[in-house]
């Protein structure tokens, strides 16, 4: 490629492949091609079912807000703007301020809310040690709380120069969120027992202003964390629409917007070195080719573009053309990560009655492979020979859990949408 003319050129893109690593990468260098489509179809599924989840969460929740006119559908779609608007950012990095604003706000509605059940706390007469009815679809909702799992390592790849303290930044985060979601979890069911209701802030008494402040907290804290739920569906959807099936790294992301200035300097550069400007073509040739990816062939030394111009003139004749190009290939882009995001609300309005078997389906299946079955198998794979039995045992037994466990849960949980038992609270909550 004859536009990486320098030393420092290959280390910035190599950089930036870098910075682009997904889960994707790492089950192909497992497992090949084979690993990268398991890995990348549990991803977006996962990835869309918890943003259903969260569009489910928030309509409910408005719900609570607004007067009882306000339909279903209308609930869902309000928060649909900021949702398209945060869908159409490059890089993830750019997300982080709108991470932490959601991190503190769901905080406070979890401490929040947890203040409020532990008030008066008694445990419940039908609250029960072990309930084996509800078993499986508990294995999927608890498997959807990593809900995380796709971004992990896109986060580590955004983290430049700060990769080596991710280990423990990623420990203490699943910490602090496991004890938080555990604690909140049982808390709750050891004082509303069987009456529990699939969102636990429908206990807030209505009307209430303390009530309806958490409600703003838990809409705000699920709003914001949208985006980044969302931001590796978009990544996996854009390889296969636009770059003809999974890759490793997205191509664009390297594309930068062709810049005049550059043009005409490299126009100039050339016409001192070469004669008829032939490194102005050839270079612009190239990135047209290499940046944006439509199938246009060429050899490098030769202009695809500007084969019959020279100079200064042959140089902003390719720059016009790579800027339009580059131009539709966004625009094409924004309107995919839009319907990607509309999407979202689609589907949780069809699915708004069944918040928690919606959950659990989406963690038996997608949870289950990327958080269960995958990982020890991509360790068992890529470090076998370093690996002690104890090593080996623990890798099969969580293999071995998530499988049984995801099969188990997926069959439960439809059977109990077509069949909902006598009293489900995933049933009546949503609908009364």
């Amino acid at each position: 490629m004859a536009w990486l003319h320098s030393v420092s050129d290959r280390d910035a893109l190599r950089e930036r492949l870098d910075q682009q690593l997904q889960y994707g990468d790492v089950g192909q260098v497992a497992f090949g091609a084979v690993g990268l489509w398991i890995v990348n179809v549990a991803l977006v599924f996962t990835q869309f079912g918890f943003c259903v989840i969260y569009m489910i969460f928030m309509s409910n929740t408005l719900g609570n807000l607004l007067p009882a006119s306000w339909p279903p559908a209308a609930l869902t779609l309000l928060p649909l703007p900021v949702v398209m608007a945060c869908a159409l950012v490059r890089n993830v990095r750019a997300l982080a301020p709108v991470s932490i604003l959601a991190d503190i706000t769901t905080l406070l509605g979890f401490v929040a809310v947890l203040v409020y059940m532990l008030r008066g706390f008694s445990v419940a007469a039908s609250a029960n040690a072990v309930n084996w009815r509800t078993a499986a679809v508990f294995f999927g909702t608890v498997t959807a709380s990593f809900e995380g799992i796709g971004t992990v390592i896109p986060i580590e790849a955004s983290m430049s120069g700060m990769r080596h303290r991710y280990e423990p930044f990623l420990l203490a985060a699943l910490t602090i969120v496991s004890a938080i979601l555990g604690s909140f979890g049982a808390v709750g069911y050891l004082r509303y027992g069987e009456q529990t209701p699939q969102m636990i802030t429908q206990i807030l008494p209505p009307g209430e202003p303390l009530s309806e402040c958490l409600d703003v907290l838990m809409v705000l804290g699920v709003l914001f964390t949208f985006p980044l739920q969302l931001f590796p569906v978009i990544q996996v959807v854009e390889q296969i629409v636009f770059f003809g099936g999974f890759q490793a790294v997205d191509p664009a992301s390297l594309i930068t917007e062709p810049s005049i200035e550059s043009a005409a300097a490299a126009a100039a550069a050339s016409a001192t070195t070469l004669p008829n400007g032939a490194g102005i073509n050839s270079l612009s040739s190239d990135r047209a080719v290499v940046d944006l990816g439509f199938g246009v062939e060429s050899t490098p030394g030769t202009n695809a573009v500007a084969a019959s111009s020279s100079g200064t003139g042959g140089s902003l004749l390719a720059w016009a053309c790579e800027r339009s190009l580059w131009s539709w290939l966004v625009w094409k882009q924004n309107l995919l990560r839009v319907l990607l995001a509309l999407s979202t609300a689609v589907v949780a309005i069809v699915f708004r009655d069944y918040f928690s078997y919606w959950s659990s389906l989406v963690g038996a299946i997608g949870g289950a492979v990327l958080s269960y079955i995958m990982p020890p198998m991509i360790d068992l794979w890529l470090n076998h020979e370093s690996q002690n039995i104890w090593s080996r045992t623990k890798n099969v037994a969580i293999v071995a859990l998530g499988v049984v466990g995801g099969v188990i849960g997926v069959t439960v949980t439809i059977w109990q949408m077509i069949y909902p038992p006598a009293g489900d609270m995933a049933m009546t909550s949503m609908t009364s």
